[in-house]
């Protein structure tokens, strides 16, 4: 995917405890966003809580190299997206969705 310029909040829903990330991207450049999980452990209960990785293009590539693409039931339609939204901070495009 192709952005312009300009600051972005990347976002992924986590049982309605959703992860925020800043994105900030420059002319010409490119990086690798992934999901990653760990490992969390309180007492008794462990949970594998996702957050999102974003990379600088050659570490990002490395990383990358053995990953294989996400099935089709699961890839948004990227042409689909609104770039507003986008670049909107996250309470304001939260307040446009309503």
């Amino acid at each position: 995917m192709s952005l312009p310029a300009g600051p972005y909040t990347l976002r992924l829903a986590n049982r309605g405890h959703p992860v925020v990330t800043p994105l900030e991207m420059q002319d010409g450049e490119e990086r690798y966003v992934s999901v990653k999980v760990y490992r969390r452990q309180t007492g008794m209960n462990i949970g594998w809580p996702p957050y999102l990785s974003v990379e600088p293009h050659d570490i990002g590539e490395a990383q990358s190299a053995d990953t294989s693409p996400a099935k089709s039931d699961h890839v948004q339609d990227i042409a689909k997206l609104d770039l507003a939204k986008l670049q909107a901070e996250p309470k304001a495009r939260a307040r446009n969705q309503n």
